[in-house]
């Protein structure tokens, strides 16, 4: 099936056009996030493109080509993931330092009675 045709099938609303695009667009878009991210992240990333693709395909334009489209949007989600994982890992350090200091001054005879 023709990809513009395929596009208008999903803006339809057709599941099966949507799970073909899918299993054609997978194996790229894993690749792509693969370079951004470990394996099960990039699945994550990747699923929630597509189901943002499918959420959002009243306004897909069948004109354009989907591939850059969804490159931009692994790309997108992969430094927002990066950034959100890389503020609980200093998050997690920084309770992590704390929760020692904690148990440090706990253990102080000068500072605990």
């Amino acid at each position: 099936m023709k990809e513009k045709e395929q596009l208008k099938k999903i803006k339809e609303g057709d599941r099966q056009a949507f799970d073909d695009f899918c299993r054609d667009k997978l194996p790229m878009l894993l690749s792509y996030a693969g370079i951004f991210l470990k394996n099960e992240w990039a699945e994550d990333v990747v699923q929630d493109v597509l189901f943002g693709f499918w959420q959002n395909r009243e306004s897909i334009d069948v004109s354009q080509a989907p591939r850059n489209y969804l490159l931009r949007s692994v790309y997108n989600r992969s430094l927002n993931y990066l950034k959100k994982e890389g503020l609980a890992m200093e998050y997690r350090k920084w309770n992590d330092a704390r929760i020692s200091l904690l148990g440090m001054e706990g253990a102080d005879p000068d500072r605990n009675p």
